[in-house]
Protein backbone atom coordinates (compact mmCIF):
# COMPACT_ATOMS: atom_id res chain seq x y z
CA UNK A 1 0.00 0.00 0.00
CA UNK A 2 2.69 2.04 0.77
CA UNK A 3 4.18 1.90 -2.35
CA UNK A 4 1.11 2.68 -4.37
CA UNK A 5 0.62 5.44 -2.80
CA UNK A 6 4.26 6.98 -3.42
CA UNK A 7 3.88 6.09 -7.05
CA UNK A 8 0.52 7.63 -6.86
CA UNK A 9 2.35 10.88 -5.88
CA UNK A 10 5.00 10.50 -8.50
CA UNK A 11 2.40 10.73 -11.39
CA UNK A 12 3.71 12.69 -14.28
CA UNK A 13 0.90 13.04 -16.38
CA UNK A 14 1.26 16.40 -18.72
CA UNK A 15 -3.00 17.04 -18.34
CA UNK A 16 -3.11 18.67 -15.29
CA UNK A 17 -6.33 18.22 -14.62
CA UNK A 18 -5.78 14.83 -15.05
CA UNK A 19 -2.78 15.33 -12.52
CA UNK A 20 -4.41 16.83 -9.79
CA UNK A 21 -7.12 14.39 -10.00
CA UNK A 22 -4.89 11.53 -9.29
CA UNK A 23 -3.00 13.30 -6.54
CA UNK A 24 -6.55 14.05 -5.11
CA UNK A 25 -7.48 10.37 -5.40
CA UNK A 26 -4.14 8.97 -3.31
CA UNK A 27 -3.69 11.84 -0.73
CA UNK A 28 -7.71 10.68 -0.37
CA UNK A 29 -6.30 7.11 -0.26
CA UNK A 30 -3.36 7.90 2.21
CA UNK A 31 -5.31 10.23 4.65
CA UNK A 32 -8.23 6.95 4.38
CA UNK A 33 -5.49 4.40 5.44
CA UNK A 34 -3.67 6.31 8.58
CA UNK A 35 -7.32 7.10 9.62
CA UNK A 36 -7.75 3.28 10.14
CA UNK A 37 -4.57 2.04 11.29
CA UNK A 38 -4.59 4.49 13.61
CA UNK A 39 -7.52 3.22 15.29
CA UNK A 40 -5.86 0.20 16.26
CA UNK A 41 -2.12 1.50 16.43
CA UNK A 42 -1.53 5.08 16.31
CA UNK A 43 2.81 4.78 15.72
CA UNK A 44 2.14 2.07 13.16
CA UNK A 45 0.10 5.03 11.63
CA UNK A 46 2.67 7.59 12.17
CA UNK A 47 5.21 4.99 10.53
CA UNK A 48 2.86 4.68 7.25
CA UNK A 49 2.46 8.29 7.22
CA UNK A 50 6.33 9.08 7.34
CA UNK A 51 6.49 6.36 5.14
CA UNK A 52 4.16 8.15 1.99
CA UNK A 53 5.51 11.46 2.17
CA UNK A 54 5.10 13.12 -1.54
CA UNK A 55 7.74 14.76 -2.98
CA UNK A 56 9.03 17.83 -1.31
CA UNK A 57 8.54 19.64 -4.53
CA UNK A 58 4.97 18.39 -5.54
CA UNK A 59 2.49 20.65 -4.40
CA UNK A 60 -0.83 19.08 -3.95
CA UNK A 61 -3.89 20.51 -5.76
CA UNK A 62 -6.92 23.15 -3.96
CA UNK A 63 -9.08 20.32 -1.81
CA UNK A 64 -6.84 18.76 -0.14
CA UNK A 65 -7.68 20.37 3.95
CA UNK A 66 -4.84 18.14 5.57
CA UNK A 67 -1.41 19.06 5.80
CA UNK A 68 1.65 16.76 6.85
CA UNK A 69 2.06 18.72 9.94
CA UNK A 70 -1.80 18.61 11.00
CA UNK A 71 -1.75 15.10 10.34
CA UNK A 72 1.01 14.55 12.51
CA UNK A 73 -0.05 16.61 15.78
CA UNK A 74 -3.55 14.71 15.30
CA UNK A 75 -1.62 11.23 15.99
CA UNK A 76 0.45 12.90 17.94
CA UNK A 77 -2.79 12.89 20.07
CA UNK A 78 -3.82 9.38 20.01
CA UNK A 79 -0.26 8.20 20.87
CA UNK A 80 0.04 10.56 23.75
CA UNK A 81 -1.74 8.16 26.39
CA UNK A 82 0.78 5.81 25.99
CA UNK A 83 3.63 7.12 24.47
CA UNK A 84 3.67 10.96 25.73
CA UNK A 85 7.67 11.06 24.99
CA UNK A 86 7.00 10.51 21.61
CA UNK A 87 3.86 12.84 21.23
CA UNK A 88 6.59 15.56 22.61
CA UNK A 89 8.84 14.43 19.53
CA UNK A 90 6.36 15.36 17.18
CA UNK A 91 4.72 18.22 18.69
CA UNK A 92 8.34 19.45 18.85
CA UNK A 93 8.81 18.54 15.41
CA UNK A 94 6.00 20.73 14.23
CA UNK A 95 7.15 23.79 16.42
CA UNK A 96 10.28 23.82 15.08
CA UNK A 97 8.61 24.09 11.63
CA UNK A 98 6.31 27.35 12.84
CA UNK A 99 3.18 27.83 15.09
CA UNK A 100 -0.17 26.38 14.38
CA UNK A 101 -3.43 26.29 15.87
CA UNK A 102 -2.89 21.99 15.78
CA UNK A 103 -0.17 22.95 18.52
CA UNK A 104 -2.91 23.94 20.93
CA UNK A 105 -4.66 20.49 20.33
CA UNK A 106 -1.16 18.36 21.43
CA UNK A 107 -0.48 20.67 24.35
CA UNK A 108 -4.11 19.71 25.59
CA UNK A 109 -3.81 15.78 25.07
CA UNK A 110 -0.46 16.20 26.68
CA UNK A 111 -2.05 17.91 29.97
CA UNK A 112 -5.02 15.69 30.15
CA UNK A 113 -2.42 12.61 29.73
CA UNK A 114 0.93 13.39 31.16
CA UNK A 115 1.59 16.53 33.17
CA UNK A 116 5.36 16.15 32.92
CA UNK A 117 5.29 16.18 29.52
CA UNK A 118 2.59 19.02 29.02
CA UNK A 119 4.90 21.66 31.09
CA UNK A 120 8.00 20.66 28.94
CA UNK A 121 5.83 21.77 25.68
CA UNK A 122 4.34 24.28 27.39
CA UNK A 123 7.66 26.05 27.64
CA UNK A 124 8.99 24.94 24.40
CA UNK A 125 6.26 26.96 23.12
CA UNK A 126 6.20 30.05 24.98
CA UNK A 127 10.25 29.94 23.81
CA UNK A 128 9.65 29.85 20.54
CA UNK A 129 7.15 33.17 21.04
CA UNK A 130 9.99 34.97 22.19
CA UNK A 131 11.35 34.55 19.13
CA UNK A 132 9.04 36.18 17.21
CA UNK A 133 7.91 39.42 16.31
CA UNK A 134 4.96 40.05 18.36
CA UNK A 135 2.38 42.75 18.08
CA UNK A 136 3.99 42.53 13.75
CA UNK A 137 3.43 38.89 12.94
CA UNK A 138 -0.32 38.80 12.98
CA UNK A 139 -0.42 34.91 12.90
CA UNK A 140 2.22 34.33 15.89
CA UNK A 141 0.25 37.02 17.99
CA UNK A 142 -3.54 35.66 17.22
CA UNK A 143 -1.88 32.36 18.51
CA UNK A 144 0.27 34.08 21.59
CA UNK A 145 -3.17 35.12 22.72
CA UNK A 146 -5.17 31.84 22.14
CA UNK A 147 -2.41 29.80 24.34
CA UNK A 148 -3.30 32.66 27.15
CA UNK A 149 -6.99 32.59 27.14
CA UNK A 150 -6.84 28.07 26.49
CA UNK A 151 -4.42 27.38 29.19
CA UNK A 152 -4.07 29.43 32.25
CA UNK A 153 -3.24 28.77 35.40
CA UNK A 154 -3.33 26.17 37.60
CA UNK A 155 -3.30 24.60 34.30
CA UNK A 156 -0.15 26.06 33.25
CA UNK A 157 2.38 26.17 35.59
CA UNK A 158 1.86 30.20 36.94
CA UNK A 159 5.94 30.89 36.12
CA UNK A 160 5.33 29.82 32.52
CA UNK A 161 2.04 31.90 32.20
CA UNK A 162 3.97 35.28 33.53
CA UNK A 163 6.54 34.66 30.91
CA UNK A 164 3.58 34.33 27.99
CA UNK A 165 1.74 37.74 29.66
CA UNK A 166 5.10 39.37 29.68
CA UNK A 167 5.55 38.97 26.02
CA UNK A 168 2.39 39.98 25.04
CA UNK A 169 2.61 43.04 27.34
CA UNK A 170 6.05 44.22 25.97
CA UNK A 171 4.40 44.12 22.56
CA UNK A 172 1.48 45.72 23.71
CA UNK A 173 3.17 48.51 25.22
CA UNK A 174 5.73 48.73 21.89
CA UNK A 175 2.18 49.58 20.32
CA UNK A 176 1.48 52.33 22.73
CA UNK A 177 -1.93 50.22 23.85
CA UNK A 178 -3.65 52.32 26.22
CA UNK A 179 -2.41 55.35 24.83
CA UNK A 180 -4.84 58.50 23.13
CA UNK A 181 -3.42 58.17 20.45
CA UNK A 182 -2.61 54.14 20.03
CA UNK A 183 -2.51 53.12 16.23
CA UNK A 184 -5.69 51.09 16.98
CA UNK A 185 -4.11 47.55 16.23
CA UNK A 186 -5.44 44.42 17.00
CA UNK A 187 -2.97 43.75 20.06
CA UNK A 188 -4.53 46.67 21.41
CA UNK A 189 -7.76 45.43 21.29
CA UNK A 190 -6.62 41.84 22.16
CA UNK A 191 -4.61 42.52 25.01
CA UNK A 192 -8.36 44.06 27.08
CA UNK A 193 -9.30 40.55 26.55
CA UNK A 194 -6.93 38.76 28.92
CA UNK A 195 -6.56 42.17 30.81
CA UNK A 196 -7.57 40.86 34.42
CA UNK A 197 -4.55 37.91 33.61
CA UNK A 198 -2.40 40.41 32.65
CA UNK A 199 -3.29 42.56 36.02
CA UNK A 200 -3.05 39.65 38.22
CA UNK A 201 0.16 38.39 36.79
CA UNK A 202 2.48 41.53 35.90
CA UNK A 203 3.33 44.42 37.81
CA UNK A 204 3.47 46.78 34.49
CA UNK A 205 -0.34 46.06 34.07
CA UNK A 206 -1.08 49.76 35.49
CA UNK A 207 1.24 51.00 32.04
CA UNK A 208 -1.81 50.16 29.61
Amino acid sequence: MAEDVKTGFTDADPDLEAHNHTLLVFWQLRSDTIARIARHDPELALEFLRATRRPTDEKLPYGTMDTEVSQELRLAGQVAAKNPELALKLGEESLAKGLSADLLETLKTLQSTNKSTSATFYQEIIDKLETENLGENVESTRFAFMLASQFQPPQADERVFKELIGLLLVAALAKDCGKEDADGSEICYQIGSIFSKVEKYSERAQRL
